[in-house]
């Protein structure tokens, strides 16, 4: 039962706890007392002692290994995680490769944001002896000197922290508690507790309950070492110890000055406050070299779009010019950034590979949103970043009055009358091609390439291939102008789902983020009425900073507002109706995306490092706001309830395999303190969390963008007017996990799915075989988006409007103006 009253409620077993207090216990009892002392108590005596045993065992290690160099092999760029179950914080693009057959444990150790990780490659490494360098508020550097006796070095920049630590001993094994610094440590019978901070501490990867767990502030490391300890670490036996030779100190400050160079350029940090979480680099692994992707634009001077010759959207005009939707798009992004654009032709089928492989910065080319391509897009097996669609269509047939009414309009049925059937479609890697798949035999499919050049199912019906187009663009005018002279009709029916969407780079947030808002803006823009003439009238903005704060304007004063683009470049292909206007409020806004092909098997590609780190910690941290009935209060058993809370559990039930009791509800006093907790990793994702312009792209409170799912609410305030979760927007697997578990939950409405048949939701391999039940144990916990309507909201709410689903037959508008653009 959950307890009224506490801020944090947690649905872990019981037993846990105690198993790892006593497990902790019993280490300690073995390895006997290892707590952390005040330095100032240490007794000088056993220091003496300690050193000079070491400063004796030094010497014998090497005379033995005179002739021996030890060589530190440091790759930025990798990434480690978590093997700890209390804590799930991630070391950010650092990886570690753990040392095996190293005996001491102690060698070169990195601390990154509360990490302290042994780089030691050499297992002969003397660990006795160390040279520490610290690196900013939040970077360590501890590096093994084999040749040098008990001679502790420490250097620091400038407001920089010192390395402290304990070395451990190759005899015995356990895991203990240091509870001055809150750390685990791998450690061995101990006779004593070891002095500090002469000594790196050196952990397995282990990591700290708080990200200051492995520092000392450097004045207070001088405060420590009075002038006996220092005597004493200069010189344990009265006599001046052997120096490093003058070679070897060059050739470790060479060794110093590259691993200062390498990671001082890949982690920031706020010295004055630990605690603030530290900004990612907002271009993530797409920046190129130390500049973001809207750095890097900025400094060419021109915007890349990938783009392609088609008669609908993109063509040249008589003199020359590249003109059309896409085209106008790519100048009005350009625009807004104050840079040139440049076209950059895609080779055929390679749309996704060139975006990934960074040959052009955004494509705007009819791509339709699906789960697939988000997650685990086939061609490149990586996810895709989608803006919000900009246009929703489907494939109809159209061509030869025959086949389009004896066949199209009678649900390709007619099996005599359907025999000639041949229908030119672009494939076969695309939405319209599986979705005619699924209703006609393939032997009734052509599937063409997606470039005009090559082909195209237009062609294809102009010289005689097929007898019928299957395309989402089936204006008569259009088959005219490319020389059709038949007879010519349009069917009725729609046979797919194809929200169109722009596309960039997953791991770019901050650019994506930029494009999305600038659309976003050109539909506030006319629902507003703000027209091209009008352009200087829309608010400013600040959320990119103030290099782009008249970024939207400049974006309305190219083309106008969407409706203007609409109607310029769309209305005659195809006639704008149903989901491409803007809601008012009154119909449904839940809409269910096209899914793609879901038994994509994700094979051997590693998870992202935020949703692996939760899946290894078993347990979900959920944030929830008490106090709102309906989504997030305590029942009269103590029990929390809500659609909030029905979609953590929805969350962790996709997870951990419907394991109810495998989430932890941390309460969030205000809205703000979610996207606190999110930065700083006390959280994995908010329940409840309003998507707006600041939200998105920078929360005030953090300074910092956050990924949002599809809303599951409208209308609950003024101040909030939807609902989603939210989650960081540093790892695309875990974004698209939470997204795809919101949108489960439509689909599952959508297909009359509840929890009593929630094996009809289909297998999910794109997040890997374990969870193949992606979809399937959201469904059997909480049931589809009209089960968890009805229990919760239904009550205090009746439901209507805007929480209706969006789906056919009864479309309506589905473009949503997000808060905060006027």
């Amino acid at each position: 039962m959950d307890r009224p009253g506490n801020h944090k409620t947690t649905g872990r077993r019981n037993g846990d706890n105690q198993d790892e207090t006593s497990e902790a216990a019993e280490v300690e009892q073995q390895n006997g007392s290892i707590h952390a002392e005040d330095p100032e108590d240490d007794d000088d005596a056993a220091l003496m002692e300690v050193l000079q045993r070491r400063s004796r065992l030094a010497q014998e290690e090497r005379r033995q290994h005179q002739s021996e160099q030890t060589a530190v092999d440091v790759e930025p760029g990798n990434k480690v995680s978590s093997r700890s179950s209390q804590t799930s914080t991630v070391a950010e693009d650092v990886e570690v490769e753990e040392e095996k057959e190293h005996p001491q444990n102690n060698g070169v150790g990195i601390e990154l944001n509360g990490l302290f990780v042994d780089y030691s490659k050499d297992k002969k490494l003397d660990g006795n002896a160390a040279l520490g360098i610290s690196l900013g508020a939040d970077q360590c550097i501890s590096e093994n000197v084999p040749d040098v006796n008990a001679n502790a070095t420490q250097e620091s920049l400038p407001g920089a922290y010192a390395c402290d630590g304990i070395p451990s001993n190759e005899e015995g094994s356990g895991e203990s508690v240091d509870e001055e610094h809150g750390v685990l440590l791998d450690t061995a019978t101990a006779p004593m507790r070891e002095p500090q901070p002469e000594t790196p501490m050196v952990l397995e990867a282990r990591l700290a309950p708080t990200a200051s767990s492995f520092r000392t502030p450097v004045s207070a490391a001088v405060e420590h070492c009075n002038d006996d300890v220092i005597e004493a670490v200069t010189s344990p036996t009265g006599e001046n110890n052997q120096a490093l030779p003058l070679l070897g100190i060059l050739v470790l400050l060479a060794v110093v000055v590259l691993m200062v160079v390498g990671l001082t350029g890949a982690f920031t940090s706020d010295d004055s406050n630990p605690s603030t979480p530290t900004k990612l680099p907002a271009g993530g692994k797409s920046s190129i070299g130390n500049l973001t992707r809207m750095e890097r634009i900025q400094e060419a001077g021109v915007l890349r779009c990938g783009f392609n010759v088609d008669r609908a959207v993109t063509y040249f005009d008589e003199t020359g010019e590249l003109v059309g939707f896409d085209p106008t798009m790519c100048r009005i992004f350009a625009s807004a950034m104050s840079v040139e654009p440049e076209f950059v032709p895609m080779e055929d089928g390679q749309r996704f590979p060139e975006i990934v492989n960074d040959a052009y910065d955004v494509l705007i080319r009819g791509v339709t949103h699906t789960m697939e391509r988000s997650i685990h897009e086939a061609t490149t097996k990586a996810g895709i970043a989608f803006s919000v669609p900009y246009l929703y269509e489907g494939v109809k047939l159209a061509g030869d009055p025959f086949y389009v009414d004896q066949c199209a309009n009678k649900n390709l049925k007619h099996i005599d009358e359907c025999t000639g059937i041949r229908v030119c479609v672009f494939g076969p890697d695309t939405t319209h091609y599986r979705n005619l798949a699924g209703i006609l035999p393939k032997r009734f499919l052509v599937p063409v390439a997606a470039n005009q050049e090559i082909g195209s199912p237009l062609e294809g019906l102009v010289n005689g291939t097929c007898n019928l187009q299957g395309n989402g663009i089936v204006a008569e005018k259009i088959a005219r102008e490319a020389g059709y002279k038949g007879p010519y009709h349009v069917g009725k029916d729609i046979y797919s789902k194809d929200p169109l969407a722009i596309v960039t780079h997953s791991e770019d947030p901050e650019f994506s983020d930029f494009v999305q808002s600038i659309l976003r803006a050109l539909l506030a823009a006319e629902f507003y009425n703000i027209t091209r003439d009008k352009a200087s009238i829309f608010p400013e903005t600040h959320v990119f900073g103030e290099q782009y704060k008249h970024a939207f304007q400049k974006a309305l004063s190219v083309g106008g507002h969407f409706g203007t683009l609409y109607a310029k470049y769309w209305e005659e292909l195809i006639p704008r109706s149903s989901l491409n206007f803007i809601n008012d409020g009154n119909t449904g806004l839940l809409y269910s995306h096209p899914l793609g092909d879901l038994l994509h098997d994700r094979g051997d590609r590693p998870l992202g490092h935020r949703l692996q780190s939760i899946l290894d910690r078993g347990v979900l941290r959920c944030g929830i706001r008490l106090g709102r009935p309906g989504f997030a209060s305590l029942s009269e058993t103590g029990r929390i309830e809500g659609m909030d809370v029905d979609y953590c559990r929805a969350v962790a039930a996709s997870l951990y395999q419907s394991d109810d009791e495998a989430i932890e509800f941390v309460a969030l006093e205000e809205p703000s303190d979610g996207y606190s907790k999110l930065a700083t990793d006390e959280i994995d994702v908010v329940a409840g969390a309003t998507l707006t312009l600041e939200n998105d792209v920078r929360e005030p409170a953090t300074g910092l963008g956050f990924a949002f799912t599809q809303p599951y609410y409208f209308g609950f305030s003024e101040s909030e007017d939807n609902f989603c979760l939210a989650t960081m927007q540093d790892d695309n697997d875990w974004a698209m996990f939470t997204y795809w578990v919101v949108a489960a939950t439509f689909y599952a409405e959508e297909s009359s799915i509840n929890s009593t048949v929630s094996n009809r939701m289909p297998e999910v391999r794109l997040f890997g075989r374990n969870l193949k039940r992606f979809f399937r144990d959201p469904v059997l916990m909480v049931g589809s988006y009209a089960d968890i309507y009805k229990r919760n909201v239904e009550p205090i709410i009746p439901r209507g409007g805007r929480n209706m689903l969006n789906a056919y037959p009864d479309l309506g508008p589905q473009h949503y103006i997000v808060p905060g653009f006027v």
